[in-house]
């Protein structure tokens, strides 16, 4: 059997920019599609731009991958199967997920499989099916992952029929072996089953395998639905997984890079100074705009770096107080409309009921920094070991930084710990890459927790302002959700593509108005006669970027919290006001039966215990529906969190173990920014250069999370990002019911004075 593609057979277009059906689409999907409707008129660009708001909320198409079989798995004549994973594994399960899923088709024996991380050689699309992000890696994979271990079990059973002497309709496919069905297993009988590494073994000529083969029906699923043991785990816990920062090769050595007093700055000139006598340094690296030095071990790389003489010039001077006046929503304002239903203008009267909610700068605080080893080879090629949710645009990285064709590298992505948004960066990749051209060695940068909190980019700073009309039945006649944030995803141009590829961004934000990675969330989920959802892109001098859920946790913790403020000022219960305003399309039964569940589950209808509240939340993102209702306590001004009830309907769950613990890790780093978390800037540089200066949650202040899966179907849903949404709207609501006081900005603090 053929292991794998070719680099001819590799469908990757020259740009490998990301075309999948995933967020980052928008930085040419969204282009095309605005300049289709520039060429359409006008109302062809309006259509458009009504539309972004539902940007994240449906669940996506399943992606296209290659036609080859098998460079999906190899199987050796002993039974075993090494099964290529494309999408990278960064603590979610994706790898165990997938796996389940390619051997439940195939009728595989998950005892009998390793499972490995592919690199960008092996055939899949770098830029597209490799892009772990969005919360699509298993919706968008879990049909192409099925027809790729069918195919191959027709093609086994054919071949197996074939050696057996019978009909292919015979041949069962359980365990790794093919089989009679309902054959007599005596001893003196002929062979009746083989297993998948014999006929393998004993194939002669090529394979044929079909175009297209029959999926089990779900009824047959012995392995989806079901909890595996998973497939990184004896690794992780034996120290045998490798992650970037653990990368190595031979002759390998180390970097570091000098870095500006503010954001923004640039090196205007540097000289090599001390940097260049200390002891281990091989080379100081001084080249426009960059300055570096490779050493023979980290901490000398960094002492040296620190001793380079620099000038830097420009760059932001600005502090908190700068950035949240930025942010703030302007008297008179007009912002981009990205949804509308009816006239919400002509039925929202001037004294309507209204409240404003605001979020902060916060950092991704992954366990593991940024890092990347660039080996460049005598004969060109290059080989990046990366901790990196992008494969593809850390290999356009690297391709600009060492200005050769990307087709030239490989490279292999590393677990990692933890990424949230920001491992879909490359920087310490490309930093290695211009420090090994330099030096002609191996060259690995691994950054700093002070370089992660003061030079990555952060989940950018939000000011929400939401009014509307309720009637005396509750029911609500008239909504408007504003959103003004910094970038998202447009600010991602200039960090990958340079200065071209900031001017397609900013002719992109030109076009439609505003940053679709603002918005997850924001489409309107009630059933509302008149809607409208208005978006202002705030252009900071600081870089904003992707986060867990983007928008999602933002606009939520605005969206949700009004909502349980319009149910109170009409003196409805907060459930019952929900119910009462879901439409019953399928979505609203949906979300119905997932607000009833969590009320049963949480005893809503009872007394909190003393001393406590509970709130209730609810998101629908990637096609998943989410309701939380926590249960919180206030002592001497902290607020507790004692239970989190949540309720997920995700559709198909493959893992449900997997499933429960991003439910679990969503909500536990929901809850970190809710009431912790928060960037202080100052002087143009965020103030944290390490965990002390920027708390997360400890293990002491997690609640008690219950996760229960409801609804089920064919399809599976994502289930990365969709739990963090609720989060803080439900605690901030919960606390309301407590003390009375509305609690309208993160991170949550409760005083006296807050109405």
């Amino acid at each position: 059997m053929k292991k794998h593609t070719t680099d001819a057979e590799l469908p990757i277009s020259p740009s490998e920019q990301p075309k999948s059906s995933t967020r980052r689409k928008i930085l040419i999907g969204i282009g095309a599609t605005g300049a289709i409707a520039i060429g359409g008129g006008a109302f062809a660009l309006r259509n458009l731009r009504r539309s972004l708001a539902n940007f994240g909320a449906e669940s996506q198409g399943e992606a296209k991958v290659p036609n080859e079989v098998m460079m999906w798995c190899e199987i050796s004549p002993d039974n075993k199967m090494t099964l290529f994973i494309p999408k990278t594994e960064m603590g979610q399960g994706v790898h165990t997920a997938l796996a389940q899923i390619f051997a439940d088709e195939l009728g595989a024996d998950w005892n009998t499989i390793t499972v490995v991380q592919a690199d960008t050689k092996r055939g899949f699309d770098p830029g597209q099916t490799m892009f772990s992000n969005g919360s699509t890696s298993v919706m968008s994979l879990y049909l192409p992952t099925r027809k790729a271990a069918a195919r191959l079990r027709s093609a086994l059973a054919t071949e197996a029929a074939q050696m057996l002497g019978v009909e292919v309709n015979q041949i069962e496919l359980s365990e790794s072996r093919c089989s009679i069905k309902n054959s007599n297993t005596s001893s003196s009988s002929p062979p009746q089953t083989l297993t998948f590494g014999k006929i393998i073994a004993e194939k002669k000529g090529t394979w044929a395998i079909p175009k297209e083969a029959a999926l089990k029906p779900n009824s047959e699923f012995t392995l989806i639905g079901k909890n595996v043991p998973r497939a990184d785990l004896e690794a992780k816990l034996t120290g045998k997984a490798v992650y970037g920062y653990d990368a190595r090769v031979p002759g390998m050595l180390f970097g570091a890079v000098a870095r500006p007093p503010r954001h923004g700055a640039v090196l205007k000139s540097a000289s090599a100074g001390e940097a260049a006598t200390m002891p281990g340094v091989i080379k100081v690296v001084i080249q426009e705009g960059f300055a570096g030095v490779v050493a023979t071990s980290r901490t000398k790389a960094r002492a040296a770096a620190k001793k380079i003489k620099t000038e830097w010039q420009g760059g932001a001077t600005l502090s908190s107080a700068d950035i949240t006046r930025m942010t703030k929503i302007p008297t008179g304002a007009v912002g981009q409309v990205v949804q509308e239903i009816g006239d919400t203008d002509g039925n929202l009267p001037k004294d309507c009921f209204q409240a404003e909610y605001s979020t902060p700068l916060a950092a991704h605080a992954h366990l593991e920094p940024q890092a990347g080893l660039v080996d460049i080879k005598p004969d060109g090629s290059v080989v990046v070991y990366a901790s990196t949710q992008g494969p593809g645009i850390t290999r356009l990285a690297v391709a600009r930084a060492l200005d050769i064709d990307s087709e030239k590298i490989t490279v292999i992505p590393c677990y990692m710990g933890g990424g949230f948004g920001r491992k879909a960066g490359f920087d310490a990749p490309k930093e290695a890459a211009i420090l090994a051209k330099a030096c002609g060695k191996p060259v690995h940068v691994g950054w700093t927790r002070e370089e992660e909190l003061r030079y990555g980019f952060y989940r950018p700073p939000t000011h929400q302002r939401l009014r509307a009309s309720v009637d005396k039945n509750g029911k609500i006649q008239a909504f408007e959700h504003f959103i003004s944030s910094g970038d998202v995803l447009l600010s991602a141009g200039g960090m990958v593509w340079g200065n071209t590829g900031a001017i397609i961004a900013e002719t992109l934000a030109t076009v439609i108005g505003t940053d679709p990675g603002i918005l997850p969330g924001a489409a309107f989920l009630y059933d509302v006669p008149h809607a409208q959802v208005l978006s202002r892109r705030v252009e900071l001098p600081i870089l904003t970027g992707a986060w867990r859920g983007l928008g999602l946790l933002a606009n939520m913790y605005a969206r949700e919290s009004f909502i349980d403020e319009l149910a109170h000022a009409n003196k409805f219960d907060t459930i019952e006001f929900r119910l009462k305003n879901l439409a019953d399309d399928e979505l609203g039964k949906r979300v119905k039966a997932a607000l009833k569940r969590a009320a049963e589950k949480s005893d809503w209808s009872k007394p909190a215990e003393q001393g406590r509240a509970r709130g209730v939340a609810l998101c629908f993102s990637a096609g998943t529906v989410v309701v939380q209702v926590a249960e919180v306590s206030i002592k001497d001004g902290n607020i507790n969190v004692h239970k989190v009830h949540a309720v997920v309907d995700a559709g198909l769950v493959i893992s449900p173990n997997g499933a429960a613990a991003q439910t679990q890790g969503a909500i536990a780093m929901g809850l970190s920014s809710t009431l912790i978390e928060n960037v202080v800037f100052k002087d143009g540089l965020a103030e944290a250069s390490n965990f002390d200066g920027y708390p997360l949650l400890t293990l002491s202040q997690t609640p008690n999370i219950e996760v229960e899966f409801i609804g089920g179907g064919d399809e599976p849903f994502g289930m990365g990002e969709p739990p963090i949404g609720p989060i803080a709207a439900a605690i901030a609501n919960a606390v309301f019911v407590l003390t009375g006081k509305r609690l309208r900005d993160l991170p949550l603090k409760f005083e006296e004075k807050v109405s």
